[in-house]
C-alpha cells in the first residue's frame, strides 16, 4: 500500500527531505519519508488509521533501539 502525504503538520519539508530514505523500486530511484518524521506526521493527523499505524511504527523504532 502506498500513502501519499499532502500535509506535514508542523514538520517542514526541509526536515523531511533531509531525513529521507533513498532506495530503488525496480530501476527507479525513490525516496521515502524517514520513520521519525512519519511518526510526527501520524501523531499530528490523529485519525483512527494513524493511531493504528503509530502502534506498529513505535514498535519498529523500539526494536531498532533494543
Amino acid at each position: 500500500m502506498i500513502h501519499i502525504l499532502t500535509k506535514l503538520g508542523d514538520t517542514s519539508f526541509n526536515e523531511v527531505w533531509n531525513n529521507k530514505i533513498k532506495t530503488r523500486y525496480g530501476s527507479q530511484e525513490t525516496y521515502f519519508i524517514g520513520i521519525n518524521e512519519l511518526i510526527k506526521v501520524k501523531q499530528l493527523a490523529n485519525r483512527a488509521i494513524d493511531k493504528e499505524d503509530l502502534k506498529y511504527l513505535l514498535r519498529v523504532v523500539q526494536k531498532k533501539q533494543d
